[in-house]
């Protein structure tokens, strides 16, 4: 958690300061230990390294936090974009009208237009499905019946008897 990496840089960044203060005492003392400077002052250059990855962590989690909140912030919009169509089982994006694939919304959060296959059918790319509304059924239903009338009158009367 970066909360928890900018504490221990905290931590470390006071004691490196602690340690700091306490060897400059023992600088300004009369008998100066040349080894325990040289000992206090590596102990601060390693709470400073600890400070700074400590700190270095936090801000990579810090940018990946924000990276999430703008992903979600982008999902958003475009959830508020698109409109549930019960005729038809799609999504409608409301900003330009393309029919886009429930299965791809709903299991990837990826709004995939489909492709226009005739009035009201409508197919998606990516996995091949097929959609249409009630109103696209029924005009496929009229026509198949008007084909049907056609070739019985061209099969000179009715097929009452095949009925």
């Amino acid at each position: 958690m970066a909360a928890m990496s900018i504490i221990a840089g905290l931590t470390a960044t006071k004691a490196a300061l602690d340690i700091a203060k306490l060897t400059l005492d023992k600088l300004n003392s009369a008998g100066v230990d040349v080894h325990e400077v040289r000992a206090g002052i590596q102990e601060m250059l390693i709470h400073v390294v600890n400070a700074q990855v400590a700190l270095g962590e936090a801000n990579v989690e810090i940018s990946e936090l924000r990276q999430q909140l703008n992903d979600r912030e982008a999902l958003k919009v475009i959830e508020a974009d698109l409109e549930y169509q019960i005729d038809g089982g799609h999504y409608l994006r409301k900003s330009d009208g393309a029919w886009c694939c429930p299965v791809c919304w709903g299991d990837q959060k990826r709004v995939v237009p489909m492709a226009p296959m005739a009035s009201g059918f409508y197919r998606c790319p990516l996995h091949n499905q097929a959609y249409h509304t009630k109103a696209a059924e029924e005009a496929q239903a009229r026509a198949l019946e008007e084909a049907n009338r056609g070739l019985r009158r061209r099969a000179g009367g009715s097929n009452d008897w095949m009925r």
